[in-house]
């Protein structure tokens, strides 16, 4: 790893590339990572917590503490702070500032600013629109059991990869940050309208609350298009289930995989 050498005697001038020097094999490394697991076309949903930012619902505002975030590709510090409540909701987004204390002047006379802060901080959005990938809705870190992922993580895959097998089923999870990804595969022809499909979710994958998913679809290998069409939703409980209730018959084949996401 590059390092830049501070310890020789003398009085070492300091200059500008020094900077690339002195951080830029960490910061490249901790990117790597962490765009391993938002790296899949995910979106806002590939947003989350990295560390810290325990947040507490008083009833009429928002106590929290100050952590970690990954919002669009970017590692932003989350301040501590206290919100009240909003006429919508929160989103967390990146706000730039400069701190005063690094007001510069040139030798030309002038004054410039030279430390900025970047920080995600909460914003008051209308609950109505979209939610874009530059924002962490404040709403999915409340009550989950696992908002915070450890850094380390995607170096351990096995932390965030499950494999359930129920009869002829097998199903996938696969989570990144708050959302997590599913899939179905059956060993034989199989009808699984309104029953269980996997039991035993650990805690890693559960919502703190029953919850549909965001997407369904049902294809084989080749893209072509089986029946059913449609199939109704999911539903993913706090009790470790993943419940398929759709009152119409739907077959899995050994050549066709079941796919669903839904966030915790």
């Amino acid at each position: 790893m590059d390092k830049l050498i501070t310890t020789n005697n003398g009085g070492i001038p300091y200059v500008n590339d020094d900077f690339r020097w002195s951080d830029e094999s960490i910061r490249d490394y901790i990117n790597s990572q962490l765009n391993d697991i938002s790296a899949s076309g995910l979106g806002t949903n590939g947003n989350f917590v990295i560390s810290g930012v325990e947040i507490t619902d008083t009833g009429t505002e928002y106590i929290i503490t100050d952590g970690y975030m990954w919002i669009d590709g970017e590692v932003l510090k989350v301040d501590a702070g206290t919100y009240a409540y909003p006429a919508q909701e929160y989103r967390f987004e990146a706000v730039e500032t400069f701190d005063p204390t690094g007001e510069k002047v040139t030798r030309s006379g002038a004054t410039i600013d030279t430390y900025r802060k970047r920080r995600a901080v909460p914003i008051n959005r209308n609950i109505a629109s979209p939610v874009t990938d530059g924002q962490l809705r404040l709403a999915l870190l409340i009550g989950s059991r696992e908002s915070r992922l450890n850094i380390a993580i995607p170096i351990h895959l096995n932390d965030i990869t499950q494999t359930i097998v129920n009869g002829n089923l097998t199903t996938t999870l696969y989570r990144i940050g708050n959302l997590v990804h599913g899939k179905v595969v059956a060993s034989a022809a199989t009808d699984i309208g309104g029953v269980t499909i996997a039991t035993g979710v650990s805690e890693l994958f559960l919502p703190s609350v029953d919850c549909t998913t965001h997407s369904i679809s049902l294809f084989e290998d080749e893209s072509t298009t089986v029946f059913p069409l449609v199939i109704a939703p999911f539903r993913i409980t706090p009790a470790g289930n993943i419940v398929h209730f759709s009152a119409a018959t739907a077959w899995i084949r050994t050549a066709y995989t079941i796919t669903f996401s839904y966030t915790i």
